[in-house]
């Protein structure tokens, strides 16, 4: 049985690490640093954490892996492989350069489409129909490395960034198995990137999140999916931050501004935009939980005529 590490960070990676654990010897998890949560009042775990806890297994946390005591500890464990999933920190090349059969990736998209940090976003974002998991060597460039393992997935109209991430996080299960076994024999193929098919994607900015109700109805429904549940799309109303989960396309057309309250329904409230309007579903207030839409008409928290952004 070989050894191995795991480095990843977010919930992602559980998938791989019950793998790990259950087909290999899994001697140590490195993640991420601890952080407070937005009160500032409690020390969070990364849900990579919280399993090496659950399972007894090593867990290591580092600022940088660029320190030579790092390389040494990391060495220390004699590992055959490391696996890598959402980690969040460059890995230089001399620990590229330890395990007997390398280091690999687990990346939540078909590359080279996505190479970066928000590969599931940007897939829902661009309304793409099919996303998936590469496993691929990682070298020293971001996302370059050959390619293994691909598996891919179609994006239903229902997802959201957590759902698809989860689809994908059980997806990878597979093609990890199969680049796994085909290393340990040496049967692998590594196939290189076509460089003239990439793309870039970089990490989502809460900035970001900000509705522009002059956008077509299209493209505020893929981005309300894409940012829920973080960093969730948000509006301006009545000088409160209104953040919005979900939305519901309706195809009517209004003489109105963008971003006008045209409508209230038992569904929630109809919001103009380009091409048609948007129905508000799922909505949260500042330091309330979130309510549907029609919580938000009742609670006389948003009027006919109203407009979002003004």
């Amino acid at each position: 049985m070989i050894k191995t590490i795991f480095m990843g960070t977010p919930s992602f990676g559980i998938n791989a690490l019950d793998y790990l654990k259950e087909n290999t010897k899994l001697v140590a998890i490195y993640t991420k640093e601890d952080k407070l949560n937005k009160r500032g009042n409690k020390v969070e775990y990364s849900p990579v954490k919280e399993y090496a806890i659950k399972n007894n297994i090593e867990c290591i946390q580092v600022k940088s892996l660029k320190e030579e005591s790092v390389c040494e500890k990391l060495k220390s464990f004699d590992a055959d492989l490391i696996v890598v999933a959402a980690y969040g920190k460059i890995i230089p090349k001399n620990i590229i350069d330890l395990p007997r059969l390398g280091i690999i990736n687990i990346h939540s998209s078909l590359l080279p489409k996505y190479r970066g940090a928000s590969p599931i976003q940007n897939a829902i974002l661009n309304g793409d129909k099919e996303t998936g998991v590469t496993i691929m060597m990682i070298d020293e460039g971001l996302d370059t490395g050959d390619m293994l393992e691909k598996a891919s997935i179609e994006i239903s109209e229902d997802d959201n960034l957590e759902t698809l991430t989860n689809k994908l996080a059980i997806l990878s299960v597979k093609p990890l198995d199969i680049a796994v076994n085909k290393l340990i024999s040496g049967t692998e193929t590594r196939e290189k990137q076509d460089d003239s098919l990439k793309s870039f994607v970089y990490p989502i900015k809460k900035e970001e999140a900000l509705i522009d109700f002059s956008k077509e109805k299209e493209q505020i429904f893929n981005m309300v999916r894409a940012f829920n549940p973080k960093p969730v799309s948000y509006a301006i109303l009545n000088n409160e931050v209104l953040k919005i989960y979900e939305v519901e396309k309706v195809d009517e057309n209004f003489d109105a501004k963008f971003g006008e309250v045209v409508k209230l329904e038992k569904k929630g409230p109809v919001v103009k935009v380009n091409g048609g309007a948007i129905r508000l579903k799922k909505v949260q207030l500042p330091g309330k939980k979130i309510i549907g839409g029609f919580d938000l008409i009742n609670g006389r928290k948003i009027s006919l005529g109203d407009v979002l952004n003004a």
